[in-house]
């Protein structure tokens, strides 16, 4: 939007059927997304051609003597609360996960700062304990990585990891004490969990009007789920891959055999939806610039039985649950892709239901007791590697990594990927990890998702040139 159709103006969106506010860790990557981009704005923008530009950070690149990535950030920056942000800030945003005992995505994405890795989850955070990280004065940071990483400046485009105050989070440093407090252009004017809705209000008197439950309300401008005369958007690119992955605690899944099975059972081909934004994937990777590896169907009903045929009959012959990440009830496109899954299965003896199941990191107890689960990974454009991180000894959910030997294995390819120099030697590690993941079942991809949005046709010209699948970018929107 610019000043000239948004000046003094509202736009509201409707944010689903979900229970969580749109600040909420749980709320979808999506909805996060597109909340902390206007809350608490974004260390480096992204621009056409995934291309990196100043955002927060005014000035950034690397210092070959030093072998350091030097971060400065734009004077003036100023938190809603009314504190001045400096450079200690935006080491504490970059790092605060690793202090946490709570999981979390930060190892995902800066996993690889020179230090981290001594931090013990429940440390309480000071200002210079991680030895890869310097403050050389009160705007810039030095950064040091155990190996160097030519997608590191990438990782600072999300606005998740932006800058934070620490006095307005709770000890676990994920958790806010009461509203999102940031330096974005928007700040939380109010959220009203009773009545469902979230008021954003920048100093232009614009304001964002956010709402979620059962159903939209009347003059809703953009949502995220159907509206009956609304027009259909689609990002241009996926914004997810749809993956099964297996939970190493359940004695189906750490059968191999199963999960390669699965892998040849799935017949992509019916995994397409053009109202959705579905289409059928073989592979992690999904259609970005750095090429597609084998992207072909391996529906091989064949091999899928002769695998089943050699697991024990006392473990097949049995009735199981497995589960989607969903806040509530099944949504219309998880519905889509349970009902295929659920008759693919069955079409060799399988009788598994798929369950609803509301936990971001699967628990023990969870893991236990359900072989698998149907989730949404988040595409990386500019480091794909991102996407097969949560799956290495460290990752973030300790009971869907790769198991047995492929773990070793899995860790090695991983290692190597995140090593290398150069941006070729990049793509082409990235893509030895992909055929690995998928011809080894470490995970099962099956769709790869774009973004929908539905928008009014009487006040939303246009989304405007949105760059990122991720992230609706409010300022972009186009008004009659």
């Amino acid at each position: 939007m610019t000043s000239q159709t948004m000046a003094n103006k509202k736009i509201s969106l409707y944010l689903g059927e979900t229970k969580f506010p749109p600040s909420h860790f749980e709320a979808s990557g999506e909805i996060h997304s597109m909340f902390n981009a206007c809350v608490r704005g974004q260390l480096l923008t992204r621009t056409k051609g995934f291309k990196l530009a100043p955002g927060l950070i005014h000035k950034y690149y690397y210092d070959f003597e030093k072998n350091e990535y030097i971060l400065q950030l734009r004077k003036g920056l100023t938190f809603h609360n009314g504190r001045k942000a400096t450079a200690k800030d935006l080491e504490f945003s970059l790092i605060r996960g690793f202090f946490s005992t709570k999981p979390n995505f930060f190892s995902t994405r800066f996993g690889n700062i020179l230090g981290v890795d001594d931090i013990k989850p429940g440390t309480k955070y000071k200002v210079g304990l991680v030895k890869g990280i310097r403050i050389i004065d009160d705007m810039t940071l030095a950064i040091k990585l155990k190996s160097p990483n030519p997608s590191f400046f990438y990782n600072l485009n999300s606005p998740y990891y932006s800058l934070i105050p620490i006095e307005e989070l709770n000890d676990d440093y994920l958790t806010w004490k009461g509203k999102v407090v940031g330096v974005g252009e928007y700040r939380v004017k109010s959220e009203n969990i009773k009545d469902k809705i979230t008021i954003l209000s920048k100093a232009d008197n614009n304001k964002i009007l956010l709402y979620w439950g059962e159903k939209p309300p009347k003059d809703i401008d953009i949502s995220i789920t159907p509206i009956d005369n609304f027009k259909t958007t689609q990002s241009k690119y996926p914004v997810a891959v749809r993956l099964i992955e297996f939970s190493s605690l359940h004695p189906l899944s750490q059968h191999k055999n199963f999960r390669q099975a699965l892998n040849y059972l799935f017949d992509r081909n019916e995994f397409k939806h053009d109202e959705f934004g579905i289409s059928p994937l073989s592979e992690i990777l999904p259609i970005h610039f750095w090429g597609r590896t084998n992207n072909i169907n391996q529906y091989n009903i064949k091999e899928a039985k002769k695998l089943l045929s050699e697991i024990p009959k006392e473990l097949l012959n049995k009735e199981y649950n497995a589960i989607v990440f969903s806040k509530k009830d099944l949504s219309p496109y998880q519905k889509f892709y349970v009902e295929i899954i659920e008759k693919q299965l069955a079409s060799v003896g399988l009788k598994i239901k798929i369950l609803p199941n509301s936990e971001k990191f699967l628990s023990q107890k969870t893991a236990k007791r359900y072989p698998f689960r149907l989730v949404g990974k988040i595409v990386d454009y500019v480091d794909p590697l991102i996407m097969f991180g949560s799956y290495r000894d460290t990752g973030h959910d300790e009971y869907l990594r790769a198991q047995g030997d492929d773990a070793i294995k899995y860790q090695q390819l991983y290692v190597n990927a995140a090593n290398v120099e150069s941006l070729t030697s990049r793509i082409d590690s990235v893509k030895i990890l992909n055929n690995f993941t998928v011809d080894n079942a470490v995970v099962v991809p099956i769709a790869e998702e774009k973004t929908v949005y539905y928008t009014n046709p009487n006040t939303i010209k246009s989304l405007g040139e949105q760059f990122e699948p991720m992230t609706l970018f409010i300022e972009k929107v186009e008004f009659y």
